[in-house]
């Protein structure tokens, strides 16, 4: 072995060593193959507890999704279900407001009650004219479009097909009734208070005087009078029982102040609104059938 000039040896430590050189080797080749196993094992471990974990929350997000596809399932029965609620609430609906359009809104005992309540004792109803009309409400339709050759074209569907026509919606019919009245007094202030007290009403609308004469009864100079008016389509039950019964008490509050003051009433077979000579009968028409 050399000796440096210092007196060391330059000897490295495999040749210092007194093993065999192919032992040291052997060693070496053994230490690495054990680190190689113990890191492949480890990366395996660690790929089969990834792969593990991945197919548990797979499993767990199959589940849930299967009980959101179940959940979906039943909401869209429900839905489909609403859906055929509605159609069938419409459909009650329209029949409903069909059958409301169709029954009498004011009964005709409410509206005689105010015409008759209202005026004074000094006048009389000699006709009554109500007539009907129905008004006829066409539903919109979507504008016709016509091609080149000018005929109509017909509206395509999803698969290319003729779309089908809609059927015709049915509309509830509406009915507005004009009120004529015809009738005597003795001067022209009963008449204007008559029709200040029909303005009131809850039952008219647009109440007018159309004319105002001179007519002789006898030897009476009445005044004969007509008033048109129209009949409310939205009248408060509420509203139209307090002034009937508003109307009831003031004309009960009258005839007693008449009884006491001047011992009787005033007797409706005499004076000129008697009906004893058989000519102020009373006419009343109603043409609110078959109106047009």
């Amino acid at each position: 072995m050399p000796l440096l000039p210092s007196g060391k040896s330059s000897a490295t430590p495999s040749q210092a060593s007194f093993l065999p050189g192919d032992y040291i080797a052997r060693k070496a080749a053994f230490r690495n193959n054990i680190i190689t196993c113990c890191l492949f094992v480890m990366v395996m471990g660690a790929t089969v507890g990834a792969f593990v974990v991945t197919h548990i929350q797979w499993r767990g997000l199959k589940a849930r999704y299967t009980e959101v596809t179940v959940a979906c399932e039943a909401e869209k029965k429900k839905l489909t279900q609403l859906d055929t609620l509605r159609a069938q609430r419409a459909e009650m609906m329209e029949k409903a407001q069909i059958t409301a359009s169709l029954v009498e809104r004011v009964p005709r005992w409410a509206v005689l009650g105010e015409l008759d309540f209202r005026m004074p004792m000094t006048m009389r109803i000699d006709a009554l004219d109500l007539k009907g009309t129905r008004n006829d409400i066409k539903p919109a339709s979507a504008p016709k479009v016509k091609t080149l050759s000018g005929t109509v074209a017909k509206s395509k569907g999803k698969g290319g097909k003729d779309e089908a026509p809609e059927k015709p919606k049915i509309t509830a019919p509406t009915f507005s009734y004009a009120l004529t009245v015809t009738g005597t007094a003795l001067d022209n202030n009963d008449v204007a208070d008559y029709i200040a007290s029909l303005k009131q009403s809850p039952v008219l609308s647009g109440v007018e005087l159309t004319y105002i004469k001179d007519e002789k009864f006898q030897d009476t100079i009445l005044r004969k009078y007509e008033v048109v008016a129209t009949l409310r389509t939205d009248v408060d039950q509420k509203a139209l029982a307090s002034s009937l019964q508003a109307l009831v008490d003031q004309r009960t509050a009258t005839v007693k102040a008449m009884q006491s003051g001047d011992g009787h009433a005033m007797a409706p077979e005499s004076g000129p609104f008697s009906n004893a000579e058989g000519d102020g009968q009373l006419e009343v028409t109603d043409i609110t059938k078959g109106g047009n």
